[in-house]
């Protein structure tokens, strides 16, 4: 049984701020063209080419080597869950584990699905920045015959942040490190991120989508995996507001 209690304030920390003012940015870039004109400086500053595309820096250490040292986390966790089931000292952490691999599983099946069913292309594809395509937004239509791009959102952005469930963990396990953790999974998809888009990867909203997804699936599968009966007392109540009330029935005269 979890021992926190999910309250007004708690939503309104972990749910409602957050996803407002990841929205808000988004309205923000969308509204001001930031896209374009971040692209456009790391583009211009790199020499009018994706100069870091192959650094040593941005693609071996942060993309390549940082890839490999978030999937070899995954299958430590994933070990740790397994042998939990043979080591009775393990079992204690069982429960955690799994909504750790559980939460940030769906949270990068999430973003590597929409990668399949949107259409945007990546800033190094773009005839702007001296590819071969237009430059369509997200909720543009594509022209009949153009292919859809596979550059939204930012997948390598979501391998930092699909590790957000670490916060919850900690919430329920390891109050005192929740902030810490808090803060190293931010940076290190912040990072992860913000090196993409000096590589020409991606534009700054796709990683301000993936981090609004990433952080809204995530705590949803903390309430469903540690808070069922708070979401069914919430479901009732959604049923009770919306079903309309029966007129009482007259008796006969």
């Amino acid at each position: 049984m979890s021992r926190i209690r999910i309250t007004p304030e708690f939503l309104r920390w972990h749910l409602y701020l957050p996803v407002t003012v990841l929205s808000l940015a988004l309205l923000v870039v969308a509204w001001s063209g930031l896209d374009l004109k971040l692209a456009d400086l790391i583009y211009h500053l790199s020499g009018d080419q994706w100069s870091l595309r192959f650094a040593w820096l941005t693609n071996g250490v942060i993309h390549e080597a940082g890839r490999s040292v978030v999937s070899l986390a995954a299958l430590v966790l994933l070990g740790l869950w397994l042998a939990s089931f043979l080591v009775p000292a393990l079992r204690s952490g069982r429960e955690g584990w799994q909504f750790v691999l559980i939460a940030s599983l769906l949270a990068a099946l999430a973003i590597n699905v929409l990668k399949r069913v949107t259409h945007m292309d990546c800033p190094w594809d773009l005839l702007r920045y001296g590819g071969e395509e237009p430059y369509f937004s997200l909720f543009s239509r594509l022209p009949p015959g153009k292919d859809p791009g596979v550059c939204f959102p930012a997948g390598h952005a979501s391998a930092g942040w699909s590790w957000l469930a670490l916060y919850y963990w900690a919430l329920e396990y390891r109050s005192r490190l929740r902030k810490p953790l808090l803060g190293l999974v931010l940076t290190v998809g912040f990072v992860f991120g913000f090196s993409q888009q000096l590589r020409g990867a991606h534009f700054i909203s796709h990683d301000l989508w993936t981090l609004l997804i990433c952080w809204t699936l995530i705590t949803g599968v903390y309430l469903l995996f540690y808070h069922r009966p708070f979401l069914a007392e919430l479901a009732q109540q959604v049923v009770r507001r919306f079903t309309p009330l029966k007129s009482p029935q007259r008796a006969d005269d």
